[in-house]
């Protein structure tokens, strides 16, 4: 399993009503292991540069450069998100793509079914948090990850995780009691 702490020195996201719930059966694909790199199949328009104990490194080309990933079996939920742990040459936009079914004219694949996110382009690692709101889905069979042209990258890994509310103290019988002083002036 990837270590989760951000590599910048910071956290992930600092939001005060919840915790980050370990869940060892969600998958996390550390691209530092070839055998886990593995299920993501690159395009056409992906060059595999390296792959060393600094992840995969990429060089991608051309208008559409994605790696997808067509084996995996997750119960969708709405506090899943996925954290893509990446580094890239210069900034620019990418997309998830989701599916639970490999059907259609896209094999299953969407624009309704994708979320875009940024990727800083200062060549060092960011922990990329991507909200996908997948829960109507059922279950995830199939991710892709589009990248965009032009650029080189490192990919370190690709983790799905999920948030948990934290419990907290129920305030609804809290108060306040005046003393006995002149409340006239009020």
């Amino acid at each position: 399993l990837v270590h989760r702490t951000a590599h910048s020195g910071g956290p992930i996201l600092n939001i005060a009503t919840f915790y980050l719930l370990a869940a060892a059966n969600l998958p996390v694909w550390d691209f530092t292991d070839p055998a886990q790199s593995a299920a993501w199949t690159p395009n056409a328009q992906v060059e595999v540069l390296a792959h060393d104990a600094d992840g995969l490194r990429l060089r991608t080309t051309g208008a559409d450069p994605f790696l997808s990933n067509r084996s995996i079996e997750v119960a969708a939920t709405p506090w899943q998100y996925v954290v893509l742990v990446i580094k890239a040459s210069n900034a620019g936009e990418g997309e998830l793509f989701w599916s639970g079914t490999f059907d259609g004219p896209y094999g299953g694949l969407s624009q309704e079914k994708s979320t875009r996110f940024s990727v800083p382009g200062d060549g060092d690692w960011h922990e990329v948090p991507i909200f996908p709101g997948w829960s109507g889905e059922g279950i995830i069979r199939q991710m892709r990850l589009d990248l965009y042209g032009d650029a080189e990258f490192r990919v370190r890994s690709v983790a799905i995780n999920a948030w948990k509310a934290v419990p907290h103290e129920d305030t609804s019988s809290l108060g306040y009691e005046f003393g006995l002083a002149d409340t006239e002036t009020w």
